[in-house]
């Protein structure tokens, strides 16, 4: 699942440098999809969150999106939590 998810973000937004997929014991989907990315531009990452959402092999129980810098390894969970919880300030954010 997590190549399919790849190849659809792949094919909608540049600098996509990974996608993981949390597998689940059931095998019914995650709840938790991983994309690292080259960041282009500001704003770049809510394009590969979104595209990640919608990607047909994620629409099914995919809950989350967490976009991350292309030095953290996606597959990696506590990578992706820590460069979560490290790099990222919810109140400095504006959209």
């Amino acid at each position: 699942m997590s190549a399919m998810i790849r190849d659809s973000v792949e094919h909608e937004v540049p600098g996509v440098v990974g996608a993981y997929s949390l597998s689940q014991p059931c095998r019914t989907g995650s709840f938790l999809v991983a994309v690292a990315i080259n960041q282009k531009y500001r704003g770049h990452a809510k394009h590969p969150g979104l595209a990640a959402l919608a990607a047909h092999a994620a629409v099914y129980r995919n809950r989350a999106v967490v976009v991350v810098d292309e030095d953290v390894d996606p597959s990696n969970l506590d990578e992706v939590i820590f460069a979560f919880t490290t790099r990222c300030n919810p109140t400095s954010r504006r959209h």
